[in-house]
Formats: C-alpha cells, sequence, structure tokens
C-alpha cells in the first residue's frame, strides 16, 4: 500500500483538486493522511465535506496537530501511515492519473533504489528532473518532496529547516546508503495559488539579488531566508 501524506496549513481551497486528482489514479491500493498543521481557515469542513461524498471511492484519514510547520506534519501522517510507500505531496499539488502507479513500477523494477521521482511543472513552467547522481545532488537539489520511498528507508524531515527539507532528506538518506530512481516524466503539477510551493521565485531573480546581497547585504527578506536556510543544509552536510 501507498500512503499519500498531504501536510495542510490554511490550503483548504486548495485540497479538493488535489484530492480530484488522487481519487482518480490508475491503482486503488493506496490510502490518503491529510495533517492539518493549526489551520485557521475552513480546512476541516471542506475535508469532511469531502470524505462525506468521497467515501466509497477515497480512503482519506484526517488528523489536526498544533501549527508546528511542514516538516513535524510530514513525520507525524508519516508516524500514522500504514503503507510500505510513502509520497509527500503538498496541498495544491496535481497528480497524472498514472502517477502512483509509475512511481510504484520503477520501484518495483529497481529494488536497490530507495525512491522514484519525476520531473513536474509548476504553473506553465516545466522543472525537469534527471537521472540519480550523487555528486550533482550534492551540488544541488533536482528532486522534488513528492517522491515515491520506501517506508524502511524514509529518515525522517529535519523540524528545525524552513527551507530545502527535500534537499536535507535526500542528502540524509545518500549518507546512510539510500539513492533514488528517475521516471523521466512529468507526473504531477502545482497550481498557482497564495501558499505552498507558489513561493518559488525564478532563478534569475536569486541570481539579481544575489549581487546586492554580496556587496552590501541587501536584499528581500525571503531571499535571505533562502541563502542562510542553503548554508544551513550545506553545513549539515559538509558541503561547504
Amino acid at each position: 500500500m501507498i500512503s499519500v501524506i498531504i501536510p495542510c496549513y490554511n490550503h483548504g481551497t486548495a485540497l479538493p483538486a488535489c484530492l480530484d486528482s488522487l481519487r482518480e489514479q490508475s491503482i486503488d491500493d493506496f490510502e490518503v493522511i491529510i495533517v492539518d498543521d493549526g489551520s485557521s481557515d475552513d480546512t476541516p469542513s471542506i475535508v469532511k465535506k469531502y470524505i462525506d461524498t468521497y467515501i466509497n471511492d477515497l480512503q482519506i484519514k484526517y488528523l489536526k496537530i498544533d501549527h508546528r510547520g511542514a516538516p513535524t506534519a510530514r513525520n507525524y501522517g508519516a508516524q500514522e501511515a500504514r503503507g510500505e510507500y510513502l509520497l509527500f505531496a503538498d496541498a495544491d499539488l496535481i497528480f497524472h492519473k498514472d502517477a502512483l502507479r509509475k512511481l510504484l513500477s520503477a520501484l518495483q523494477r529497481n529494488p536497490n533504489a530507495s525512491y522514484a521521482y519525476s520531473s513536474f511543472r509548476f504553473g506553465w513552467k516545466k522543472f525537469n528532473s534527471q537521472p540519480f547522481n550523487a555528486a550533482a545532488l550534492r551540488k544541488d537539489n533536482y528532486i522534488h518532496t513528492s517522491a515515491l520511498i520506501r517506508r524502511e528507508h524514509f529518515l525522517g524531515f529535519d523540524k528545525n529547516l524552513k527551507r530545502f527539507q527535500d534537499w536535507d532528506l535526500w542528502l540524509t538518506m545518500l549518507k546512510n546508503g539510500f539513492t533514488g530512481i528517475f521516471v523521466p516524466e512529468v507526473l504531477f503539477r502545482a497550481r498557482i495559488t497564495r501558499v505552498g510551493i507558489s513561493a518559488w521565485r525564478p532563478r534569475l531573480w536569486y541570481v539579481f539579488w544575489s549581487f546586492p546581497y554580496q556587496w552590501v547585504g541587501l536584499a528581500p527578506r525571503l531571499f535571505i531566508q533562502y541563502i542562510l536556510a542553503k548554508k544551513m543544509v550545506q553545513q549539515k552536510h559538509s558541503l561547504t
């Protein structure tokens, strides 16, 4: 069984579309665990209505915790999961109908791989991944959080990181000899919303602000948070 774990913080309006895409998957041996990370919107009522409507179509477990951040919510969902495979999904993702089947098939064909991952789209932009390469992973992250992971190899998200939590996970797994397998397809897309993955900025945005930041320490708060978080991961894994 696959356990799809969705951390949710004020994502009530985005959730139904994500759940619809999971309900239409070409396999049915999976459960969905929604971990409400202390939302203040109408997430509980939206989830209840969805469960009541599609109770025979989708196995959904709804859990609510105090607001402690996505890493904690993901780890809590993993503890409550029943599946031998885990997939962590942002609430604003829309999955291709064969996404779970193709990721699972890749792991079944490659027993030495600990997780399977793919490319994805954010709005109009395609984020291409690449075949697994340890040296390249140490330089930069090219693997999205929504990979299918063998549960026995999942080592948990670092709750102290505000960004780069997925990169940190893959690097931590790499240290333990756990590597991934690439599925060369776009298997999901991220919708453009006000929260979640929509905080993405174009690469040129980071390049632009790197110069004033290096010269005079001037940059937007999001850029500074990005730099500091990246340094934390680099230092943790001795990449600098």
